[in-house]
């Protein structure tokens, strides 16, 4: 090609320059399972279906399959619709195994097949109904409606199972079918809307929580709210009117009678066995039931000092100051003076004091490792690296450090691909974070958990059988093993490994950003607080976000002198951009294909900062303008970025956590760490996870003392009384330290998710103290005494709160068992909603009762000395 050149006009380009035909170098590489590779990211909309994006994109592959090269393949490395519809799979099966847990239940509590029916109706009819609730909404199918769904079954069958009872008690008693039915509902009536509504008041603050946690839980709260309105209608029309329709064939034919055949006999047998275990439960529940009302306050040191020493016991250890301080005040508060009351008042005050000096005891020296976190990890096989090599690393260098990692994840049997992007390209999994050439990151999939199992065919006895020669691995046990080879083997480069699951939220699990005005005092502040982390147990991973970029060459334009030249700073940024990186502003065509035509200088010619130094940058009067003529050539590095928030600089130093330690306790630990860390003149907040947990947990807590008010307030209202639902409401405390205690037993830790479950027992336990002090008052009513009315209250209650209570904790154990995938975030749910129902249940039955009583002898001493004091006002 010939250049137009006046003096020249013979000029080609091959006479002032070397054409090449070449490829653009490369800024980044991408490979999956160690070989190259091109990452194609696929995103949906907002509003898109995860599930629907997937199988269109799985679709249009499959299209372009047959346009491939030989020798080219498309591999799908990550598919978020693969984990949802799993999800939604294994929720599936535990609603279904939770319908049919249920219905065995009853069966074998009413021995009838026709009662079970009816209750098993109840069951889809409240589901199918919710939905419409569900769609006025706008809400899917979802993992959080499904979860709704599969726990509210327990609840459903309350209602039904409720009223059934007490019609078959009536039908027992004589009365026709109808009468049954309608004196059955009758009496139950109030009970049984109490406790629906309960249930209702409890979840809809749920619904309407603010934050992170509030978006969560809203299709949760509005969904479990709805069906359990809808059991309430199925419990009061439609269970009644089947009971008055099919009791009345059995009551033709002596209900109790039927032919005398091999299975009818088999099921006599069997349920003669349930009847005579409940008869003797009934008996001794009413024996022990007539116990704690003759020693009442006995019954009640026993129920409020133990439930107050375990929550004691769950306060920091007594090895530092504030531990022991903390010990000896709840001490003092709590169980000296509840023990105290009881130790004067009770009949047998030695066995009072005993308990009270055992409690005191455990109060000081027991601790229960109760842990905090945000939300429980998932295992779904996907271990995220990180490599940083030193500033001003070159793209090879990191592209070594990377195949290095390679060979050491085929060397792990659970490894079932990888893929690994190095320099400033980013796709998929690796959107955002840390760019340029010493930046990398490997995701690595690894096989299903049901597959991590090593099986081999080994001797034995003469004949070869199949054996398990390597266990089953979590993921925190290969990130463990994987972490001690790396560190080993790859030196060189800052590498950091986790669960790909713990960057959930965007950020480390523990933050604290510094602010300030000062870039290097906000530095050496941010060295400090990460030196006191590292001294703290359980931290790993420390890192400061920022970090210093790799060398380059700052040009500092004096602008007098650029503008003596005529030139302004576009023009010398222009002059540089063209020089160093190139111009592509001009193409070329062959064959219909495009290519770009680089111009730039030589490598010998921009390699140095000397020659840097000389480069042209403009002319002025036909003579050149060199870059060192009007400005300054230095080498510095700069950081590769930089944080602001409200408009002010920002530093954060975040940590990760070591396997078997939980959020809350390290954060504490940090803060005390960093506590005397001079700040000079910047600030310092708490962030990360840790500050979406803080914030999260403060819209829990409002949630609960919002619902624990609604249950006041509701049942103040049905009772008509201020008095008994705070006897009622003492099952409250009751079922928190089950939660607790069962979430300890598990090894599960305080998160959003049990805390959701905390609030739902709010609802739940509140339940059988109302089926007990109504029907109390009930049998008052009608003439009995105090004593009287409870000793028959209770041993009656007592079959529909274990039919209530078994059938609930049925239609929660699959969920608790965690026996399918994405179960570890469901389970601390149902394990707080069991050990709070179990403990609860126990104490309601006896517990209950004598405060109860105690509770309204206070009132009534309280109401006579008021009248005392009146009158003698009144004679004043």
């Amino acid at each position: 090609m010939r250049l137009a050149a006046v003096t020249h006009p013979d000029l080609t380009i091959a006479d002032i320059a070397t054409v090449r035909d070449t490829v653009a170098k490369a800024s980044s590489y991408t490979r999956v399972d160690g070989e190259p590779s091109v990452a194609l990211s696929v995103q949906k909309q907002t509003d898109a279906n995860t599930v629907d994006v997937a199988r269109g994109a799985r679709r249009e592959l499959e299209n372009l399959k047959r346009l491939l090269p030989p020798g080219v393949e498309f591999i799908i490395a990550t598919d978020e619709s693969k984990f949802v519809l799993e999800q939604q799979h294994d929720t599936y099966k535990e609603l279904i195994l939770a319908i049919v847990l249920v219905i065995i239940v009853i069966f074998l509590f009413l021995h009838s097949a026709r009662a079970t029916f009816i209750v098993s109706i109840a069951i889809p009819t409240s589901l199918i109904a919710t939905f419409i609730p569900m769609s006025i909404f706008g809400f899917s199918l979802n993992f959080m409606t499904m979860l709704a769904l599969s726990l509210a079954v327990g609840i459903l069958v309350d209602d039904s199972i409720v009223v059934l009872e007490n019609i078959d008690r009536h039908l027992k008693e004589g009365e026709p079918p109808r009468e049954a039915a309608l004196n059955g509902r009758a009496e139950i009536g109030l009970a049984a809307v109490t406790i629906t509504l309960v249930d209702v008041v409890v979840f809809i603050p749920i619904a309407f929580m603010g934050g992170i946690v509030g978006q969560f839980f809203k299709s949760f709260g509005i969904t479990v709210a709805s069906a359990t309105l809808f059991s309430l209608f199925v419990g009061f029309a439609l269970t009644p009117m089947m009971a008055s329709r099919f009791y009345k064939r059995e009551t033709r034919q002596h209900r109790g009678q039927h032919a005398d055949t091999a299975w009818n006999r088999f099921w006599d047998a069997r349920f003669a066995h349930i009847d005579k275990g409940l008869d003797w439960l009934d008996a001794k529940y009413r024996n022990v039931l007539a116990w704690s009302l003759d020693n009442r306050f006995l019954t009640w040191v026993i129920g409020t000092v133990t439930l107050t020493t375990i929550l004691i016991t769950f306060a920091p250890p007594v090895v530092t100051a504030a531990g022991l301080k903390a010990r000896l005040v709840n001490l003092i508060l709590f169980v000296g003076v509840l023990g105290g009351l009881g130790i004067v008042y009770s009949r047998d005050r030695k066995v009072a004091l005993g308990f009270v000096a055992a409690a005191a005891v455990c109060t000081l020296l027991v601790r229960l490792p109760l842990k905090g976190e945000f939300i429980p990890e998932l295992d779904r096989g996907r271990i995220a690296i990180t490599v940083e090599t030193p500033a001003g690393s070159s793209l090879n260098y990191t592209l070594g450090v990377v195949k290095r990692i390679e060979r050491i994840l085929k060397e792990f049997p659970e490894v079932e691909y990888e893929l690994s992007t190095v320099g400033s390209g980013s796709a998929g999994l690796f959107a955002g974070g840390d760019t340029g050439p010493q930046y990398a990151r490997v995701s690595v999939q690894l096989v299903d958990r049901g597959r991590r199992d090593r099986y081999a065919m080994v001797e034995e006895n003469g004949r070869k059988v199949r054996r398990m020669v390597e266990r089953r691995r979590g993921i925190e046990e290969i990130i463990t093993a994987l972490r001690a080879r790396v560190a080993r083997d790859v030196p060189g480069a800052d590498i950091k490994i986790y669960n790909a699951e713990s960057q959930q939220v965007g950020t480390a699990p523990i933050e604290m950003e510094i602010q300030g005005t000062d870039l290097n005092e906000m530095n050496r502040v941010a060295e400090r607080i990460a030196a006191a982390m590292r001294k703290v147990p359980g931290t790993r991973d420390i890192t400061i976000s920022s970090k210093v970029g790799r060398p380059e060459l700052q040009v500092v334009v004096d602008r007098e002198r650029a503008m003596d030249a005529g030139i302004s700073t576009a023009q010398v940024a222009q002059a540089l951009r063209a020089s160093i990186e190139g111009d592509t502003s001009s193409k070329f065509r062959v064959e219909g294909t495009e290519y770009n035509i680089r111009v730039q200088l030589e490598e010998s010619d921009r390699a140095t900062a000397d020659s840097v130094r000389r480069l042209v940058v403009g002319q002025r009067g036909g003579a050149p303008v060199f870059l060192e003529d009007i400005a300054t050539v230095q080498l510095a590095a700069a950081p590769t970025k930089i944080d602001r928030r409200n408009k002010q600089r920002l530093v954060k130093v975040g940590c990760y956590l070591e396997q078997g330690y939980d959020l809350s306790s390290v954060q504490f630990a940090v803060n005390r760490a960093i506590a005397d860390v001079d700040m000079g003149t910047t600030t310092l907040e708490v962030g990360g996870t840790s500050r979406i947990q803080g914030e999260s947990f403060g819209y829990i807590f409002q949630a609960l003392f919002l619902a624990v008010i609604l249950v006041y307030m509701l049942m103040a209202g049905l009772f008509e009384s201020l008095f008994n639902p705070l006897v009622i409401m003492l099952s409250l405390p009751q079922a928190m330290v089950g939660a607790l205690l069962l979430l300890v037993a598990r090894g599960q830790s305080i998160s959003i998710i049990s805390l959701i479950g905390v609030i739902m027992l709010m609802g739940i336990v509140t339940k059988n103290a109302i089926l007990l002090i109504d029907y109390t008052n009930t049998l008052r009513k009608r003439g009995l005494s105090r004593r009287e009315a409870i000793l028959q209250a209770g041993p009656t209650r007592l079959r529909p709160i274990l039919m209530t209570t078994v059938s609930l904790l049925a239609a929660l154990m699959p969920t608790m068992l965690a026996l399918s995938k994405g179960s570890e975030q469901r389970s601390p749910l149902a394990t707080a909603v069991i050990g709070g129902l179990l403990v609860s249940t126990l104490l309601t039955l006896l517990v209950i009762p004598a405060t109860y009583t105690l509770m309204e002898d206070l009132r009534n001493n309280l109401a006579r000395g008021l009248k005392r004091i009146l009158r003698i006002q009144e004679g004043a």
